[in-house]
């Protein structure tokens, strides 16, 4: 068993929040906190056995509400911990994998209802046409503002039109994206027209930002045809033939296999301004938007065009972002003894753990300062993210040692 100092250091509010990230299982009973004995990424429950000299020893049995213990961590290599924890002095939570949901609107029809207003019925010449999007994420007054126009030609449709602000909308390199060095919005272009799925049930290989994509079979689209993807509407342009598609525009969505399923060849009608939608998805979860139709009157979106929530924005938990940008701020300084205000225990920040195929459950456990007379209820969080074997398993690796612990 290891010797180790009494610390009696407890957590306050910090400006970093101890996060481990967790791949394997605990290590077995009676074990000292030694890398021999706790491999990279591997979490460690260490216990006072209750000895004069204090002496630690790994445990996976549950903490009773006397127990102290520290957890111990090794992370590529480097062996960290916290300073010693009171069983009682803890809450506890748990939270599945969550995937985050992207916030997702839409300008006219969202693919079953909704419809453009009548200024894309009859297009005209030198018709104007503007949508600008408020970036509302930072809650900070005044917004960030990205605005797009678009002025039409005498050949213009209702499709035209809005292919182009889609276009402009989706594309990285846009001068309004300029400061942000990427899109805001991916937009999606979405209608209420019918039609069948590909012919010879062929399947799409899609990359993203391509425009030319592959089909597995005779896909059956002639030039001119309008064909829906995954939801998303495009028009096959001159080069389209048997297991070739060639796409009006970049094709945006994620580089995967469509399946024939989720193919629809719409025929050569082009949709009508009552059959054609805009939607917009954040390019990421944590960002928010509002849209903005028109200025004035003279605008021909101004009026009578329905915009509409069609998804509302959700982190997540143990995505794969949260959990890298928590390690991240971590990883600087892992923590601090509280009675004199320094460090404890440092490493490089770019020893990072989180892994962008993996899924992950979320423990935090709250601790209490008790150091702090004048705040006795305050808590200060850890975070352990534990990666599960897949998107739906959750796991259970700390639930038997933390059983005793009260829930938050």
């Amino acid at each position: 068993m290891a010797l180790y100092n009494n610390n009696r250091a407890k957590f306050k509010s910090t400006r970093v929040c101890p996060t481990f990230v967790v791949t394997g299982a605990l290590p077995t009973n009676n074990t000292s906190f030694e890398d021999t004995n706790l491999a990279s990424g591997r979490i460690g429950i260490y216990k006072y056995d209750g000895s004069t000299d204090y002496r630690w020893e790994n445990t996976t049995s549950a903490l009773a509400l006397t127990d102290k213990f520290f957890i111990g961590y090794n992370k590529g290599g480097t062996l960290i911990r916290t300073p010693e924890l009171l069983t009682s002095d803890l809450r506890k939570s748990k939270s599945a994998y969550t995937a985050a949901v992207k916030q997702q609107s839409t300008i006219g029809n969202n693919g079953t209802t909704g419809t453009m207003g009548a200024g894309l019925a009859t297009i005209t010449a030198d018709d104007s046409y503007l949508i600008k999007l408020l970036d509302t994420t930072a809650q900070v007054f005044p917004w960030n503002a990205y605005t797009f126009t678009e002025v039409a030609t005498g050949s213009d449709t209702a499709y035209t039109i809005m292919y182009r602000f889609a276009k402009k909308m989706s594309d990285d390199a846009n001068v309004q994206y300029a400061s942000r060095g990427k899109r805001f919005v991916r937009a999606i272009l979405k209608t209420s027209l019918t039609g069948s799925a590909f012919a010879n049930s062929a399947t799409v290989a899609a990359v993203k930002g391509a425009t030319s994509l592959t089909t597995s079979a005779n896909h059956g689209v002639g030039v001119g045809d309008f064909l829906s993807l995954s939801g998303d509407l495009y028009q096959a342009v001159t080069g389209t033939a048997t297991t070739t598609l060639v796409l009006d525009r970049a094709y945006t969505g994620p580089t995967a296999t469509i399946a024939n399923g989720s193919t629809i060849d719409l025929g050569a009608t082009a949709p009508t301004y009552a059959q054609i939608g805009l939607l917009l998805e954040a390019e990421d979860a944590i960002d928010t938007f509002h849209i903005v139709l028109g200025e004035s009157g003279v605008d021909r979106f101004y009026a009578a065009t329905l915009v509409q929530p069609s998804q509302t924005p959700s982190l997540g938990i143990g995505e794969y972002a949260e959990v890298l940008e928590m390690e991240k701020r971590s990883s600087q300084v892992f923590g601090y003894n509280w009675q004199n205000e320094q460090a404890f225990s440092r490493y490089p920040q770019q020893i990072l753990a989180a892994s962008s195929t993996a899924y992950y459950t979320q423990y935090v456990l709250s601790v209490s300062d008790r150091l702090q007379a004048k705040r006795p209820n305050l808590y200060s969080p850890i975070f352990i993210y534990v990666a599960q074997s897949d998107s739906s398993t959750v796991s259970t690796l700390l639930d038997t040692v933390f059983t005793n612990i009260p829930s938050a």
